[in-house]
């Protein structure tokens, strides 16, 4: 199984979440998400970003990893 470690792509929860508001995290995890092969050409992560004003980061990641895991792969913070 291959692990996607957001820390090595900028994306930093423990730093940067506690002083962020729901939207900017999630603008941001989706920023950094774009960024990265194995999700942006997921179904759910193209449908996750045209609706991220409903969603929340760890929503975003457990849905992403719902479908990346059949694929053999792991969104972690």
């Amino acid at each position: 199984m291959k692990l996607i470690k957001l820390k090595e792509f900028g994306f930093d929860a423990l730093a940067n979440l506690y002083i962020m508001s729901r939207e900017e995290s999630v603008n941001m995890l989706i920023d950094t998400l774009e960024n990265i092969e194995e999700v942006n050409q997921l179904k759910t992560f193209i449908e996750l970003s045209k609706n991220k004003g409903l969603n929340d980061v760890a929503g975003i990641i457990n849905n992403l990893n719902v479908e990346l895991e059949t694929k053999g792969g792991l969104i972690v913070i």
